[in-house]
């Protein structure tokens, strides 16, 4: 046998730790690099969450590093991650980078190009698997483009004659089996009450709904303080007017109705309602179709029986209205309990 001595020994030892030493080194960080997050655009309810438009945003003018993206992702496993939009009038945006923590982080998603047209155009983020809508206006120069907004002549509740909107009533979102149906017909009709004009929506089961928006975004309804086109109430002494929709408002933002006097069940007292903006810029599929630009307003029914006096208002019902830019209410879901719920859900439309 062919004799070794100490030195060479020595040298072989320290080169074979050296080699696992890096081994296991390159495989550690080959096994992390290479793994690809998993997360979502999206809250822990589906919604998409709130996408800010940093920057200004001018014809024929490039994009700066001043011109970017924040957009919430919610990580649920660590690794790279690739965040991008398509293109949208000569516009698009797009970011890489590591996430070494699962939870919740803002990615700031830079643009790039160069506006073409004086217009508001709605994009789309993705990521992974999920994507969301934002919304960006571009200005001549000397003008004010920059995020999303609402231009003074858009609507998300059309009033306009000759427009109608056909529903259909599902009872629990999984369910496929329509348990009612209704048209609303805005047939250009108005009616005066207590010195105010209102559109007169007319539904397909012989009601009809008192509707108006004023100059700063302000939608109102002359009725119930319950959800469109629904009742639960089981008697009203009279109708009340409430804002239900407002569109230049930001998400959070909470406003109340004046409270009615109701019924329910054998038990009369007053009614209000609670509206929350939930979502601005989203996007919903209804009617076979994806909208964006949709508003997400929580309504919360709140009532306070006469008797007994010490009882104060409580909750009642709670559930979400989607409404479209330019073509109005896309859908409202109810929600009686953790798994029963009812939806009105747009099927066919027509606005003039």
């Amino acid at each position: 046998m062919k004799q070794v001595s100490n030195k060479s020994l020595l040298s072989t030892l320290l080169a074979i730790i050296l080699f696992v030493a890096c081994s296991k080194e390159l495989s550690f960080e080959t096994g992390a690099a290479g793994a690809v997050a998993a997360g979502t655009l999206k809250d822990t309810l589906g919604a998409c969450q709130e996408i800010e438009v940093k920057g200004r945003y001018v014809t024929d003018s490039a994009l700066t590093d001043s011109n970017y993206l924040l957009v919430k992702v919610n990580f649920t496993s660590a690794g790279r991650y690739k965040i991008k939009s398509d293109t949208i009038n000569g516009m698009w945006f797009s970011d890489s980078g590591f996430a070494a923590t699962t939870g919740t982080q803002v990615l700031k998603v830079k643009g790039k190009g160069k506006p073409i047209l004086p217009v508001e155009v709605t994009g789309f983020i993705t990521m992974a698997n999920s994507f969301c809508s934002f919304s960006i206006k571009t200005s001549v120069p000397g003008g004010s483009g920059g995020g999303g907004g609402n231009l003074l002549d858009s609507t998300f509740f059309p009033m306009t004659a000759g427009s109608f909107w056909a529903y259909d009533f599902f009872f629990n979102t999984n369910s496929t089996r329509t348990i009612d149906s209704l048209i609303v017909n805005a047939y250009g009709d108005s009616a005066i009450i207590n010195g105010t004009t209102y559109n007169i929506f007319e539904t397909s089961d012989g009601f009809e709904y008192y509707f108006r928006k004023d100059k700063k975004g302000n939608y109102y309804a002359y009725s119930t303080v319950d959800f469109d086109y629904i009742t639960i109430f089981d008697s009203v002494k009279d109708f009340v007017e409430y804002r239900f929709l407002t569109d230049t408002a930001k998400v959070g933002y909470t406003w109340e109705s004046p409270a009615m006097d109701v019924k329910i069940d054998a038990d009369w007292g007053k009614a209000k309602a609670v509206f929350t903006i939930m979502q601005r810029d989203g996007s919903y599929v209804a009617a076979n179709q994806l909208f964006s630009k949709v508003i997400t307003v929580k309504r919360t029914i709140l009532f306070k029986p006469n008797t007994p006096s010490t009882i104060d208002y409580f909750k009642v019902l709670e559930g979400n209205s989607y409404y479209a830019k330019d073509y109005g209410l896309l859908d409202q879901d109810i929600i009686f309990s953790a798994s029963d719920n009812l939806k009105t859900t747009l099927k066919r439309f027509k606005v003039n």
